[in-house]
């Protein structure tokens, strides 16, 4: 079928073909002009290598005369050495023409290489012979005509060689001009008719094939966007992309009747779940309150709703039925502690549950079971103890009264000792004293002397903590002048900026300022600091005078220290013996005071222990076990070893007064 975009591409082909044209004789024209230009450039560039060349001769002829007339040989060497530069100048500039030009021209080309070939070699010879044989052997060779002739030849061939250079060059700009006025005048008229035609037969044919029948589409599919789904699609038939788009737009409008008739359904469908929703609503709220009953301790609540929805059923059922079970189990586990609570310890949890109700039923009668073992075992062991305790509170007092009355015999002979120990210690505790006093006088000395020197030691590091405190604020000071000399550049520069520089220049004055203020406060520190140096030293020098007469008190020290530790040696000979006896009947005295105390203390723990027991024993009658009377039918106990001891003590004491009689 003929597309819209065929025909576009057969008009765009003719008018291609038409630019092709245009564009060929424009490339044309533009390799001709290039061409042309290029050999006039090259031609330029002969011409002016011809004319430096030409300069060059000039040049040379100009020193080599200066080598010929000189006077001396210093003069010689004057204009000798540039001569030989330009020559060789220029044997590079006829080597570097030689590579501008062309084949056609390389004829006249290596007739002037000759000649200038020649004349560098007869320039050459002269230099040499007038640095050689003689000037004037130099000025027969370079000045004659000869010579003259030489150059004459030379000069006429670059005068030829530069004008036919000249000539080419003009003849091949004329060409570029008159191949441009020709582009100039031709190709915009040419390509100006093919554009017109193009675009006078494009509107056309855009206008009847593509324009109207866009607008009857658009007009079609502005009233279906409206929403009339019955108006008739045009050209349908057509076989280009205008068909194709009116039968798109033909199943859009299809598409558009189904939607209406999807959004009556929809909306039917919609008012089916509001319905549904409110229900919905209803049933989440009393779902709501048993929840919160349930959070709050309460599950007696029950849900009962009518709905036809059978998963709402359920779910109504599932939550009645959590509630029930957990009701039931939190009331029987509720009973079963309260019982626990009152001492009776005989009921367990017999109903059977699952999950964590089960575990949690075998957690509560496992305690009940342990806490009656742990009971009745208390029971059967405070029946024991209490027997056992009121014989070491017998035994106890017996002990208690025997230990009194051989602590108050001790305490009679203990006393008659100690009156005749009294003066012997006490000549000896004054020595001891004394020479304690001195041995403390002695150590604080030496460890005056020691402070002193730790002293004459701080301050020697405060001395030099001083010092680089002093460097340091030299550090700074060096900085404020640095600082100020900053912000008077700064202050200059701003001046110099003008207004603009006006923030900067009062930031500069705060900086200058502030440096200002940092170098007083550093003299002011420096200053300070010198004074403390000067006092630390006046201190040393004191420190170190109290250190001196602090040795000197020591060594006094050390002496009355010996006298005095003679005086307590004898003092305390005299009382070894005494209170060696002293010390035997204080010894036991003590030990007959602290079995007394220990008498005492374990008649009245006993004692304590009976009414603890008996306390027990109330308590533990408060539970029932099922085990009580097993516990009270027993026997009573055999003694028990605290009754041994007394038996062993009463019999101890006894014999010990059998032996005083």
């Amino acid at each position: 079928m003929k597309t819209i975009k065929s025909k576009i591409i057969a008009m765009l082909m003719v008018a291609s073909g038409g630019a092709v044209i245009v564009g060929g004789s424009s490339l044309w024209t533009l390799w001709h002009v290039a061409t042309v230009q290029e050999r006039s450039e090259r031609q330029a560039d002969l011409s002016l290598a011809t004319e430096r060349i030409n300069s060059a001769v000039t040049a040379v002829v100009m020193d080599s005369r200066g080598v010929y007339l000189a006077k001396t040989r210093d003069e010689v060497e004057k204009f000798a050495r540039p001569n030989e530069e330009r020559l060789r100048a220029l044997g590079r500039m006829v080597a570097e023409l030689g590579t501008k030009v062309g084949p056609d021209d390389r004829e006249r080309f290596a007739r002037l290489q000759a000649a200038v070939a020649e004349f560098i070699g007869f320039r050459t010879e002269t230099i040499r012979l007038a640095r050689e044989v003689s000037i004037a052997a130099a000025d027969a060779q370079g000045n004659n005509d000869l010579n003259r002739k030489n150059r004459q030849a030379l000069n006429d061939l670059l005068v030829s060689y530069s004008a036919d250079n000249e000539r080419l060059g003009d003849a091949f700009s004329a060409e570029a001009r008159r191949v441009v006025s020709l582009a100039e005048t031709t190709l915009p008229a040419a390509l100006l008719a093919i554009l017109c035609a193009s675009f006078f037969g494009a509107l056309r044919w855009t206008s009847r094939s593509v324009t109207r029948p866009l607008q009857d589409a658009t007009a079609a599919m502005e009233v279906l966007a409206h929403g009339d789904v019955s108006v008739a699609i045009p050209h349908v038939d057509r076989e280009d992309e205008i068909g194709t788009m009116a039968r798109t737009l033909e199943v859009f409008r299809a598409h558009a009747e189904q939607m209406k008739a999807l959004e009556a359904q929809e909306r039917r469908a919609e008012a089916e779940r509001a319905a549904r929703a409110e229900s919905m609503m209803a049933v989440v709220h009393d779902v709501g309150e048993v929840v919160a009953a349930a959070a709050a301790g309460d599950f007696s609540a029950r849900l009962e709703i009518e709905s036809t929805d059978d998963q709402m059923r359920k779910l109504v059922g599932g939550i009645n039925e959590i509630n029930a079970v957990v009701d039931r189990a939190t009331t029987e586990f509720a009973e079963a502690l309260g019982r626990v609570a009152k001492g009776d310890l005989t009921q367990t949890i017999a109903t059977a549950y699952r999950g964590r109700f089960a575990d949690l039923k075998m957690a509560i009668n496992e305690t009940i079971a342990t806490l009656s073992e742990t009971v009745a075992t208390i029971q059967t062991t405070a029946v024991d103890v209490a027997s056992a305790s009121r014989e070491i509170q017998s035994g106890a007092d017996d002990l208690s009264r025997r230990t009194e009355e051989q602590a108050s015999s001790l305490e009679q002979t203990a006393a008659t000792t100690e009156e005749l120990a009294a003066s012997v210690k006490a000549s000896a505790q004054a020595s001891r004293h004394a020479l304690e006093t001195a041995e403390d006088a002695m150590r604080v000395a030496e460890g005056g002397g020691q402070i002193v020197s730790q002293a004459i030691d701080a301050m020697a590091r405060i001395e030099q903590a001083s010092q680089k405190i002093s460097d340091i604020t030299s550090v700074i000071d060096e900085i404020a002048f640095q600082t100020n000399l900053l912000a008077l550049n700064a202050a200059v520069e701003a001046a110099r900026a003008g207004e603009a520089g006006k923030g900067f220049a009062v930031v500069a004055s705060e900086v200058r300022t502030l440096a200002q203020r940092s170098s007083e406060a550093a003299k002011d520190i420096t200053g300070l600091i010198t004074s403390s140096t000067t006092e630390v030293a006046q201190g040393v020098r004191l420190v170190r005078s109290a250190g001196e007469s602090l040795d000197r008190i020591v060594s006094a020290s050390r002496k009355v220290a010996s006298t005095v530790d003679e005086i307590s040696s004898a003092a305390a000979e005299q009382a070894n013996g005494i209170d060696e006896m002293s010390q035997a009947v204080a010894h036991l005295d003590e030990m007959t005071q602290q079995n007394a105390a220990l008498a005492e203390q374990s008649a009245a723990s006993a004692a304590s222990l009976t009414g603890q027991i008996e306390r027990l024993n109330d308590v533990a009658a408060t539970f029932r076990t099922g085990q009580g009377a097993s516990a009270q039918g027993r026997p009573p106990a055999a003694p028990s070893e605290p009754a041994r001891l007394r038996e062993r003590a009463a019999s101890a004491f006894a014999g010990r007064r059998a032996a005083r009689g």
